[in-house]
Parts: C-alpha cells; sequence; structure tokens
C-alpha cells in the first residue's frame, strides 16, 4: 500500500472526525498535510490537530508558502491527503507550480453573506469565482463527505443552481 496516492480537500474544520475516520480509515493515509497560514503560525491548533491524528500517520502544517516550497518532495510515494480551509488557498499552491488535479469538497461552513449551495457548502460570490477559476485550470472539483459517497460534480451543482 506504498503507491503514491494525493487527495486535496477542502473542508473549513481541516482535520475532524470525518477526515480521520471516514477517510483515513478507508485510504490508510500515512501523512496529513494542513496547508493554512493561519494554522501555521498557532501552536494551539497545531496540538490539537496532532492530538486528532491516528499514531500511524504523520501531520505536517505547512503556510501556503512553505507548502510550495517543500510539497513535491514530502508527498512523494505517499499515500496523503492534503487539507486547506478554502479554494483560495488551493488555488494559490497550484499557482505556485504544485500540481492538482482534482479536489474533494467537503464542508464550508455557513456565515453572513454566504449562500446554501449544498446542505454543507456555503459560498460567497467571491469564492464562487475561485471554484471557477479552478475549473478553468481544469480542475475537477468533486463534492462527497465520505469516500463511499456518490461523487457529485461540484461545477455541475454551481451551474445547475445557476450561481454561474
Amino acid at each position: 500500500m506504498s503507491k503514491q496516492l494525493l487527495i486535496a480537500r477542502i473542508d473549513d474544520r481541516l482535520i475532524h472526525g470525518q477526515v480521520v475516520v471516514g477517510w483515513g480509515r478507508v485510504i490508510g493515509f500515512q501523512l496529513y498535510i494542513v496547508i493554512n497560514d493561519e494554522v501555521a503560525k498557532d501552536k494551539t491548533q497545531q496540538n490539537l490537530i496532532k492530538i486528532a491524528i491516528p499514531v500511524e500517520a504523520k501531520v505536517l502544517i505547512f503556510s501556503i508558502e512553505e507548502a510550495i516550497e517543500k510539497l513535491t518532495r514530502v508527498v512523494k510515494n505517499k499515500r496523503a491527503m492534503l487539507l486547506f480551509s478554502n479554494p483560495t488557498d488551493v488555488l494559490k499552491v497550484i499557482k505556485g507550480g504544485f500540481k492538482i488535479c482534482s479536489v474533494n469538497l467537503g464542508g464550508l461552513r455557513k456565515s453572513e453573506k454566504k449562500r446554501e449551495i449544498l446542505p454543507t457548502v456555503f459560498l460567497d460570490n467571491e469564492k464562487i469565482e475561485v471554484f471557477k477559476e479552478l475549473s478553468l485550470l481544469g480542475i475537477e472539483i468533486e463534492y462527497r463527505l465520505l469516500p463511499g459517497d456518490e461523487k457529485v460534480d461540484f461545477m455541475e451543482v454551481l451551474k445547475n443552481g445557476k450561481f454561474i
């Protein structure tokens, strides 16, 4: 099971039971990489994230800049999950030169000025534009909470719901 497998996921909660148990136990990740500038500066959040990871896996926490510099090297020959809290950070990493072909969308919570797109996805117009840009770059964006769930083409959801 040492073949490289890379899953990039957007979920504003980053690491939680659905990620660690729902995805991690099924896929057998060796490495979880949180890519978030705020978390990279916050030791308390880092410690909470490290506690949530199973002992058989490793966690790395990178700023966007560190991720662009180090990802290619650290994911080599690993089963890894990249965790982003928003699509803008994914776009920055891709524009920085790291190749991501597909993004799994988990949850983006409700807040003021955001519209419900799906039961666990709320977006403002700015984030919708970022998803459009990712799609134009050829990135597949799929929505599914767990690996056994049916894949939903997120851009089709945006088009059919007349959000774009």
